[in-house]
């Protein structure tokens, strides 16, 4: 599976989903879907401070 190659290399991933499960999980036409470990976070929460 690919998101849990990106987990288990700690590298963040970034997916539009499929159209199945973009519908299962009300995820919006103008949304993605972001997955990151706790280490990728800090760095996100960091620069979101900086803006």
């Amino acid at each position: 599976m690919q998101l849990q190659a990106h987990l288990c290399e700690k590298r963040p991933n970034i997916t539009l989903g499929c159209s199945g499960s973009r519908q299962y999980a009300d995820i919006k036409e103008n949304e993605l879907i972001i997955g990151l470990n706790g280490e990728n976070l800090g760095c996100v929460v960091n620069s979101l401070d900086n803006i």
